[in-house]
């Protein structure tokens, strides 16, 4: 039996993962600060990257991060900036 979706029926609200990425998508743009520890830093990475793999160009990764994950966001800035 085909089922139809009903337009007029009550959305979903979002998942704990969409609402997670929509935090770590607001880490990224800035308008949260950010918690400096591994797991944040690795959040963010992961919402760059999704948010790039989906065609939003304007994410970014904080530039004032040092050691690994500072050249893995000054790569990740450069390579969407082109």
């Amino acid at each position: 039996m085909n089922e139809t979706k009903n337009p007029l029926a009550p959305k979903k609200s979002p998942s704990a993962a969409t609402r997670s990425n929509d935090a770590a998508t607001k880490l990224v743009a800035g308008l949260v600060s950010v918690e400096d520890s591994a797991e944040a830093r690795s959040r963010l990475i992961l919402a760059a990257i999704v948010g790039f793999r989906d065609g939003d160009f304007s994410v970014r990764l904080p530039a004032g991060w040092a050691g690994t994950d500072g050249r893995i966001a000054e790569t990740f800035n450069q390579t969407i900036a082109q």
